[in-house]
């Protein structure tokens, strides 16, 4: 049911966003349109798949089932990351088949995005991010687990920002706009703008994924024993 709505949300609003386009689908808004999507969707159905959890009538049986708490931990991330990301990229690639043809014929020439291309990893990894956060929200609060994460979320990142950029300001002894951590900092001086950021490298972006994977990986283990604490 869930992908059902899932596949009628977005045929609705990708058919209605394509067709008010003139001219050919850029692939810079096809991927734009891929990654939002699979964004608010993936974090949504994330913020649901512990929902029983949160009723003791329904929370009962799950308890009881004749399993382990990873096998039952592991069947609900399975279904949220394995699982979601297989359908959604199907659901994704036939509406994107069915809507370019549809252009094409009208006279256009538009291709379809991989989005397994060059840098592709950066939106993996930010998803990876967005779900174990999800999945921690999930099991952390009983009701409107999305809303209350989100809401959580959006408070520590406003923080964050600020206290990184104070930080920066000191740094430079000097007002710099709002940056977030490893973001360029932008400041005036004598009526011209300066941008100091770090060299864009192969290993100043690898050190920044590994860090953002092993976060990941250890708000999933949080995740996990949040969920044995349900158990017990």
């Amino acid at each position: 049911m869930s992908l059902a709505v899932l596949a009628g949300v977005m045929f609705l609003a990708t058919s209605f966003l394509l067709y008010m386009l003139p001219g050919d689908i850029d692939r810079g808004f096809q991927l734009a349109w891929f990654v939002n999507l699979l964004i608010v969707g993936g974090t949504i159905f994330t913020s649901t798949i512990f929902n029983d959890l949160g009723e003791k009538r329904k929370s009962i049986p799950v308890l009881l089932l004749p399993a382990s708490t990873f096998e039952k931990f592991l069947v609900g991330w399975f279904f949220s990351y394995i699982v979601f990301i297989v359908a959604y990229c199907a659901i994704f690639y036939l509406l994107l088949f069915v809507l370019v043809n549809l252009k094409n014929i009208q006279g256009n020439h538009s291709a379809m995005i991989s989005i397994f291309g060059p840098g592709s990893h950066i939106y993996w990894l930010v998803f990876s991010l967005l779900h174990s956060i999800a999945i921690y929200g999930s099991l952390r609060f009983e009701k409107l687990q999305f809303i209350k994460t989100g809401f959580i979320f959006f408070i520590f990142f406003g923080v964050f920002i600020f206290f990184n950029t104070f930080v920066i300001s000191r740094l430079f002894n000097k007002p710099v706009e709002p940056t977030f951590i490893f973001g360029p900092a932008r400041f005036l001086e004598n009526k011209q703008q300066y941008i100091v950021k770090l060299p864009r490298d192969g290993e100043d972006l690898l050190w920044a994924n590994i860090v953002m994977m092993l976060v990941t990986l250890f708000i999933w283990i949080a995740a996990y024993f949040r969920f044995k604490e349900k158990q017990v």
